[in-house]
């Protein structure tokens, strides 16, 4: 089958874009002829802090045909790349902000001009921060296409509420970039630090509940905290919580995007992964940590209730909850609990099922 895949991949960079980049690649393994067409022109800069682009090679390998190809502000641009992936079978489009769903309903309308069936993969049907205007535009594209793909049971009510037609759910599937699935499994026998160090990465969003990490530090003693990656909310704001709060010792704060081949060397220092994030839908943080055979504590939100297995390879806590993540923590830095959860994320292997069944969600439109 002849399968056009339109979403974010190189240069553009995170988690959205590495999945996107491999369930393109895994279409073209399982033999159909592919093409992903990605963004040159992703966002208004104003609308993204930091920058929009990684900078050198790809951070995963994508499949044999890739045009960046799409920018935001060129409706032109839209309907020709409309016009071109209408002659596939089947189109598979990514949503990942609103600014970017004009375009995205362009090249619906033009398949459904020609009667191609089209596929939304939806990494969130509601804004983490929404904006006026948003709802109405997803409401939209959500009914401008056949089936929609979502990763969550409350993912999936939030789009048939707003018009899908069809809605499949299906399990994120692990899509890591090449220099963590180059790293393979930890080596030896791994030691809890002292002071234990806890890592949390990735952007640094106000849904994701950093700050919350930040007040837990009172009740756990002798932890430190690192944070590493691009900053949406002022960096002074959350050093100036952790001064407050009396832990601006103990917090490290990184504001720089942390890229592929660096996220090696930042786990080799940590011992926990923390996401005590306010909200969810579907992250990849939790498979990347246990790549690295870290732990996690995890917020019992969205997909990360599900890919953390409670007890085995970390903690879960209620969302937006101090005590209750601070309880973990201590739970965590125990060096038997420590080891024992370690041992689970090292031994706890991506399902080769996954992404097997997630394209069948996808093809069999």
């Amino acid at each position: 089958m002849r399968v056009a895949v339109v979403g974010p991949g190189h240069p553009q960079k995170g988690g959205v874009a590495l999945h996107t980049t491999v369930l393109a690649r895994e279409l073209e393994a399982a033999g159909h002829s592919v093409v992903h067409v990605t963004w040159a022109s992703p966002y208004p800069a104003a609308l993204y802090p930091g920058e929009l682009v990684v900078k050198g090679p790809p951070e995963t390998a994508g499949v044999s045909r890739s045009v960046a190809a799409l920018r935001w502000w060129s409706p032109l641009g839209w309907r020709r790349v409309g016009d071109q992936v209408a002659g596939a079978d089947l189109v598979v489009l990514v949503h990942v902000a609103a600014v970017q769903a004009p375009a995205l309903l362009v090249i619906a309308a033009r398949c459904r001009r020609v009667g191609t069936r089209t596929v939304l993969v939806a990494h969130n049907v509601e804004a983490h921060e929404p904006r006026p205007g948003e709802s109405h535009l997803m409401a939209r594209l959500l009914s401008s296409v056949d089936t929609v793909v979502v990763h969550t049971a409350a993912e999936a009510a939030r789009a048939t509420a707003q018009g899908a037609r069809d809605v499949v759910v299906r399990t994120l599937p692990t899509a890591l970039p090449d220099a963590v699935s180059r790293w393979g499994d930890v080596q030896g026998d791994p030691v809890l630090r002292t002071p234990a160090t806890l890592l949390a990465f990735g952007h640094v969003r106000e849904y994701k509940g950093i700050d919350i990490a930040v007040r837990a530090l009172v009740g756990v003693p002798d932890v430190r905290l690192v944070v590493a990656g691009e900053f949406w909310t002022p960096v002074e704001d959350l050093r100036g919580l952790a001064v407050r709060v009396g832990v601006d010792d103990r917090v490290e704060l990184r504001d720089a995007y942390v890229a592929a081949d660096d996220l090696p060397a930042l786990f080799a220092e940590c011992d926990v992964v923390v996401l005590p994030y306010r909200s969810a839908t579907g992250t990849q943080q939790a498979a990347v940590a246990r790549a690295f055979g870290l732990p996690v504590v995890a917020s019992r939100v969205g997909g990360l209730a599900d890919d953390v297995d409670d007890g085995v390879d970390g903690l879960l806590v209620e969302p937006g909850d101090v005590d209750d993540l601070a309880a973990a923590l201590r739970r965590v830095v125990d060096p038997d609990t420590w080891s024992l959860l370690s041992s689970g994320a090292r031994t706890r292997t991506p399902s080769a099922a996954a992404w097997s069944d997630y394209l069948d969600a996808v093809v069999s439109v």
